[in-house]
């Protein structure tokens, strides 16, 4: 379960080869043990490697074993995979199958208090509401990311690079506010993960918008 953690805290760093390693070795050892449940989770953290590599198709096979796995068991995460499929979903532009799905998913997160996963899922959300075109329902969208972000104080590398590709489509004039909210809430999620480089990009982006 430690190796697990380090792993975890490698992803967030964005050290993607360590990552990898500890996860597996770590995984073969918990098969080799039939500990399902902590083999599903590594599982479910390589497609997350693979994913963040940009290796779509081994991150897909990766979360369906995950997902199966802890099926299987009845894990009570089971959720976070199939969050991370719609995630590998959007980008393959099933926009309008990731919105039907977390619609569902969603009012059942957070009517059981799952508020981290629901902002998961929200951000997961609002990228297919960019990609729709639908702001109007992206800025209800972004209301509710605002109020559990508030809630959970929850600084994740996942959850600002889902805000940063929302802000990087075409969002028209008239949503204008939308775009610097989106800037906003990703320049703070940038400056607390140290990835500076990424949050001064964002920081000129916001400054050239201010001065239209």
């Amino acid at each position: 379960m430690c190796a697990l953690y380090e792993a975890m805290l490698e992803l967030q760093s964005n050290n993607l080869d360590k990552a990898e390693r500890i996860l597996q070795r770590t995984v073969q050892h918990f098969l080799k043990y039939k500990l399902i449940r902590y083999a599903s989770e590594g599982i479910n953290m390589l497609g997350d490697v693979h994913r963040k590599n940009g290796q779509f198709n081994k991150a897909e096979r990766y979360y369906m074993n995950a997902i199966m796995k802890m099926e299987q068991i009845n894990h009570p995460e089971l959720i976070i995979p199939q969050l991370n499929l719609a995630i590998l979903r959007v980008k393959k532009g099933e926009h309008q199958q990731v919105k039907r799905d977390l619609s569902l998913t969603i009012p059942a997160l957070e009517a059981n208090n799952k508020n981290t996963l629901a902002l998961f899922a929200r951000s997961i959300l609002l990228l297919a509401l960019v990609r729709l075109k639908e702001f109007q329902l992206a800025e209800s969208n972004l209301n509710q990311i605002e109020v559990l972000l508030s809630q959970t104080q929850m600084i994740d590398t996942d959850i600002a690079d889902l805000l940063e590709e929302s802000i990087h489509n075409r969002i028209p004039e008239k949503f204008q506010q939308l775009k610097i909210r989106l800037l906003q809430l990703t320049i703070a999620q940038y400056k607390t993960l140290h990835r500076a480089q990424k949050h001064k990009e964002l920081e000129e982006l916001l400054k050239q918008i201010n001065q239209i």
